[in-house]
């Protein structure tokens, strides 16, 4: 029962990460899942800016994003949504209120003057409706705005683009400069890295990338190995798989630690299938027979890249007995689909 239970939390898990409204991967852990601005505008029937008055969490409207709202129209909110430290010094609040709930909260504090932005913002579609294309507007618009001197802004930057898919990203390679990335990156929290270190990645910062992903590797970093291992491969190409593949067979690290190594396979391979797939599915072959303890976390990668040509190697790995009954549920899962996938496949012949 157990194990089912943490099947269905890791394949869960990792088809939502693979879908394109959702985070890339190895920006998982990074706030990337935090429900965004955008994300709250989207869902609210009325979003307003307000400014607190002298009453106990009463507010005045002063500019209206989206809805049926009046300037001056006074709002109120609940005890339970005051934040600790309160609204003192903010230019105003943003209010979004939910057409079900009928409930006012407070969605972030900005400076005055950026209501055009706000707007921008609610006109935005929700994502599990954009195109590939959208996608890339939607990080050429936000990615210029990470190191804003706003905060709402600058967070809801980070965790727009941080939640897009690894191609879109790729994408500003064109309109983006290490000179701005690269201090991104070191003077970011501990879970604000992993977006940096992929834009550095894809802009080439080689020093360093090689330096973070050394230090992320002698830590033990899960938080940043993914991200660390993507911006790598990207800089060196195909020819450093061979350093990734030693690393997630390492069997004396932690799975949590080699499992980023995977995660930063897949990555590439969807993003971009021409120029990594047939290695990457390679290194997946070997991975599984050399480290079966990876065996499941690979049979629900495979599902996404929708690899179906991996039922021999995983079935030997069924036979020798030595994977967890969670990995063989995992294992069982794709060899299912495989056989499905497979014979629609041959009826379409």
């Amino acid at each position: 029962m157990i194990a089912r239970l943490f099947l269905g939390l890791v394949v869960g898990a990792a088809l939502n990460a693979a879908s394109p409204a959702l985070a890339c991967p190895v920006c998982e852990g990074t706030g990337a899942r935090v429900l965004t601005l955008v994300q709250n505008l989207a869902d609210s029937d009325v979003a307003v800016v307000a400014q607190p008055t002298e009453a106990p969490r009463r507010f005045r409207i002063t500019f209206v994003i989206k809805g049926q709202a009046l300037v001056d129209q006074p709002v109120q909110i609940l005890a339970e949504d005051m934040p600790w430290n309160g609204f003192n010094g903010v230019g105003g609040v943003v209010l979004a209120r939910h057409a079900f709930m009928r409930r006012w909260k407070p969605v972030g504090m900005i400076a005055s003057g950026r209501e055009d932005w706000l707007l921008a913002l609610a006109r935005m579609r929700r994502t599990a409706q954009m195109t590939p294309g959208e996608w890339v507007e939607r990080v050429r618009f936000f990615a210029p705005q990470l190191d804003d001197p706003e905060p709402l802004i600058a967070e809801t930057a980070y965790l727009e683009v941080a939640r897009a898919p690894y191609a879109a990203m790729v994408e500003l390679r064109e309109s983006l400069t290490t000179s701005r990335v690269e201090p991104l990156l070191l003077s970011a929290r501990a879970d604000r890295r992993a977006l940096p270190m992929l834009l550095a990645g894809i802009l080439g910062s080689k020093d360093l990338v090689a330096a973070s992903l050394r230090t992320a590797l002698a830590r033990g970093d899960t938080a940043i190995l993914g991200a660390a291992v993507t911006a790598s491969l990207e800089i060196r190409g195909p020819a450093g798989l061979a350093d990734v593949e030693t690393f997630v067979t390492d069997r004396a690290r932690p799975v949590e630690q080699r499992r980023t190594g995977l995660m930063a396979l897949r990555v590439l391979a969807e993003a971009d299938p021409e120029r990594w797939r047939p290695s990457v599915l390679a290194v997946y072959a070997r991975t599984i027979m050399a480290a079966p303890d990876l065996a499941g976390y690979a049979a629900v990668d495979l599902d996404v890249l929708s690899a179906w040509d991996m039922g021999r190697v995983l079935t030997a790995v069924l036979e020798r007995q030595t994977v967890s009954e969670a990995d063989q549920l995992a294992i069982q899962s794709y060899l299912q689909s495989s056989q499905q996938r497979l014979g629609i496949s041959e009826q379409q012949r």
